[in-house]
């Protein structure tokens, strides 16, 4: 699997210790997706990660020009929300990244993603829901650029980024499966785990 984490607009500190929780779990494909004048702010992690100056990628949707998020509020959040899911179709294109596993910066794991690829179906998005109306883009699971672009191109410029996937998971119902909100405890037991195929 191969972590990316979005940082755009606003820096966010905690960003360094989901990445040091990555790190712990000893994963090596992690990519951050941020602006070029924070570069300097990841040089504790630095050589663990690998860069990407968002300005470097082309968001083919143009988000940002036709958003109508609130810009204003706590810095632009809605908008900051939803323009990450085009800079991730963004650098999933240009670089051929697929088997992607996305962290809200503020959500740490604690178990390496490839205890998921067994229990996953590798050509579906996963997404946590927390009512049958919103979804929770804590952590995603997209299989490869060519299917987010499909789900992005009905993306609702009006609307957030949970509403937008609970949306989207009813339109694409057939390209979309749900990581459970409520994990049973973990056990040795492999049939005991959180996820299973559909």
């Amino acid at each position: 699997m191969n972590v990316v984490l979005v940082s755009t607009g606003n820096f966010q500190e905690y960003i360094l210790d989901n990445i040091k929780q990555l790190v712990r779990l000893k994963h090596k494909n992690i990519y951050v997706i941020t602006n070029g004048e924070f570069f300097d702010k990841f040089s504790n992690v630095n050589e663990f990660i690998q860069l990407i100056d968002v300005s470097t990628l082309e968001d083919s949707f143009q988000y940002s020009k036709h958003s109508k998020m609130d810009t204003r509020f706590r810095n632009g959040f809605w908008m900051l929300s939803s323009s990450r899911f085009f800079y991730l179709h963004a650098f999933m294109e240009k670089y051929q990244v697929e088997n992607v596993i996305h962290l809200e910066n503020d959500c740490p794991i604690y178990y390496h993603c490839d205890t998921l690829t067994p229990l996953l179906d590798l050509s579906k998005i996963y997404v946590p829901m927390d009512s049958y109306n919103l979804s929770i883009a804590s952590i995603l699971y997209i299989p490869n650029a060519s299917l987010w672009c499909k789900v992005l191109d009905k993306y609702d410029m009006k609307k957030n980024d949970m509403e937008n996937l609970s949306l989207l998971s009813k339109e694409f119902a057939g390209d979309f499966s749900f990581f459970p909100i409520c994990f049973p405890r973990v056990s040795d037991s492999a049939e005991q785990t959180f996820v299973t195929k559909e």
